[in-house]
């Protein structure tokens, strides 16, 4: 069980971080349109892939395992997604506030 349960983790983390870099690049060089919807789709993924990875696990371990393994990775994205979300919604008003637009 730990070991699919830590590889279902990995890629939901290896997707909401790639969206967010994409967000930030995004962002930092201020394209019309970042809006943060490669961040809310990952999340939307990530949420779509909870009962799938719970049949996996309840179909190599148990149903109690498949629980506890939607739980925390459930729990893991939703904290991971907020506080990406937070770092930048922090990181693009620094940005507005400072006044400088990257070199091209």
């Amino acid at each position: 069980m730990n070991l699919s349960l830590y590889v279902w983790l990995a890629v939901v983390v290896c997707v909401q971080l790639i969206a967010a870099a994409i967000e930030y690049n995004a962002i930092r060089n201020q394209v019309n349109g970042a809006n943060g919807l490669f961040l809310f789709t990952a999340g939307v993924l990530s949420v779509a892939s909870l009962p799938v990875g719970g049949v996996i696990i309840w179909s190599l371990e148990s149903w109690r395992l498949a629980l506890i393994g939607v739980a925390v990775v459930g729990c893991s994205a939703a904290l991971l997604l907020y506080g990406l979300l937070k770092a930048l919604d922090r990181r693009a008003r620094s940005g507005m506030q400072s006044g400088s637009r990257p070199s091209r």
